[in-house]
């Protein structure tokens, strides 16, 4: 059976986006003939850490039980931002026998897991620099910092 899996960071961004991600992976997957899915999904985590996403520690414990043929995903970003964990889970799915696709990348491999776990990472390294950097010139310019 195939699984699918969404996630959007905070409660910031569009609510509708893990589910309009959701909608995208099942229709990419009807479109090749599958209709036997199971949808995991996590609402408001960042993607830097594994121990806090429900949705996907579900999805990992549904493969290692053998309940997952193959993992479908928007972007390799929405598993993980963080190398380490990209890496663990790719591993598990491999050690599994369970290959991994994204709309985005088509199927992973390890070249992915390296340059893109990599890139993917940078990116929320830099993006947490340039919200310091917006935060405190709020603060400077006389407003509020944070909630």
């Amino acid at each position: 059976m195939r699984a699918i899996y969404g996630r959007h960071s905070t409660d910031l961004q569009n609510a509708r986006s893990t589910a309009d991600q959701i909608a995208l992976l099942r229709d990419a997957s009807r479109a090749e003939g599958i209709t036997d899915i199971l949808e995991f999904t996590d609402e408001a985590i960042s993607g830097s850490a594994i121990d806090n996403r429900p949705g996907l520690r579900a999805l990992l414990n549904a493969v290692a039980r053998g309940e997952v043929s193959d993992v479908l995903t928007e972007a390799l970003d929405r598993l993980s931002r963080d190398q380490e964990n990209i890496a663990h889970i790719f591993k598990r799915l491999t050690y599994a026998n369970v290959p991994l696709r994204t709309l985005t990348e088509g199927p992973i491999d390890r070249i992915h897991i390296g340059l893109k776990g990599t890139m993917n990472e940078l990116f929320l390294h830099d993006l947490a620099k340039k919200t310091r950097r917006g935060l405190v010139a709020r603060v400077k310019a006389g407003f509020s910092g944070g909630g």
